[in-house]
């Protein structure tokens, strides 16, 4: 009889274990460069979670998609997407982006990848940015780079 109680909780133990890596999703934080080289060699989908006012104030990743988080518009879109699909997301500074990787999740998601710190982080390293229609914004010319910091000009 102990036999029997041993394989039907041996059974039991290995039926939560698939169930439990059923839709098991991650989510991966990067930094602003390791982000970058992701939105180059991977095929996913890039989501900017800010607003339409946010980015034209600052621009935004080239080739993502501007999709305000937490609208209809938002959760309708995501609904389309393949589950397998790789997502990356980011908005200002990382709360928004966060709260949108975890609501992906819980629908079964598998790779969601959230810029950490947000798009600020991605000004700060100075990494290219674009309009709305894609086209390039210049860095600020007030700014000055490292060099001329340097050398003192």
């Amino acid at each position: 009889m102990t036999n029997r109680v041993f394989i039907s909780l041996l059974a039991l133990l290995l039926c939560f274990s698939v169930q439990a890596q059923k839709g098991k999703g991650r989510i991966e934080r990067l930094d602003a460069r390791a982000f970058q080289v992701k939105t180059i060699h991977l095929k996913a989908k890039i989501l900017d979670l800010r607003s339409t006012t946010e980015i034209e104030a600052s621009g935004m990743i080239r080739g993502a998609q501007a999709l305000e988080w937490d609208t209809d518009a938002f959760f309708a879109e995501v609904a389309r997407f393949p589950v397998h699909q790789p997502i990356m997301l980011y908005c200002a500074g990382g709360y928004r982006s966060e709260a949108a990787a975890e609501y992906l999740l819980k629908k079964g998601f598998l790779n969601m990848i959230v810029l950490q710190n947000g798009f600020e982080d991605w000004d700060k390293e100075g990494l290219e940015k674009v309009d709305l229609r894609g086209k390039v914004i210049r860095p600020d010319a007030n700014k000055r780079s490292p060099d001329s910091q340097q050398t003192g000009e």
